[in-house]
């Protein structure tokens, strides 16, 4: 980790060097020419990253507004529910919070590239309504739990943690969505 942060760090003290040359009134304007070009040449690859990202960010805004509003409300609600019960820790809390926003990016970076080598088709664009829901899920069905618990079982209300808990279980979209039945819920 400690030579990646210094491979960084080295990258962009080369582009700053290179820019300051471009800038050198001692140097021939040929050798500007060349530091210019050196310094375009090394910015190429960031800016190809951040576009890459302000797409997909354009096209995801919703998506991302919601993890960061979950994972906020989570985050408030966990705390809450710990400090009523008497187990809350600054440690844990910030600990687990971390854990969740680190293996909600992984994860969904991970799968995300997978399903976007697959094209555009009926089926990828299903897998990746799926794979959004279950992401919005984890922490979600985090602070669904900490509201049946908070309200001692009667908010929400048994079904939909049943539908939770299969989804988080088998990953069916189809069944999640689905109207609930008039048949009796399964005990949690």
């Amino acid at each position: 980790m400690n030579n990646l942060l210094i491979g960084i760090k080295t990258y962009f003290l080369r582009i700053y060097c290179e820019i300051v040359l471009i800038s050198d009134t001692n140097l021939t304007v040929l050798e500007r020419i060349q530091h210019f070009i050196k310094s375009l040449l090394a910015f190429a690859p960031i800016a190809f990253v951040l576009n890459a990202l302000e797409m997909w960010f354009m096209d995801n805004t919703q998506f991302t507004t919601g993890v960061i509003a979950v994972v906020l409300i989570n985050m408030l609600l966990g705390a809450y529910t710990h400090k009523k019960r008497g187990t809350f820790n600054w440690r844990i809390f910030i600990s687990k919070t971390i854990m969740m926003v680190f293996l909600i990016n992984i994860t969904y970076i991970v799968l995300e590239l997978i399903i976007s080598r697959a094209g555009d088709n009926f089926i990828v664009e299903g897998f990746r309504s799926a794979l959004q829901v279950a992401t919005l899920l984890y922490p979600g069905s985090k602070i669904l739990k900490n509201v049946f618990i908070l309200s001692k079982g009667e908010y929400p209300p048994k079904w939909i943690m049943q539908k939770i808990y299969n989804f988080e279980e088998n990953g069916d979209l189809t069944e999640f969505l689905a109207s609930p039945t008039t048949s009796e819920p399964e005990e949690l």
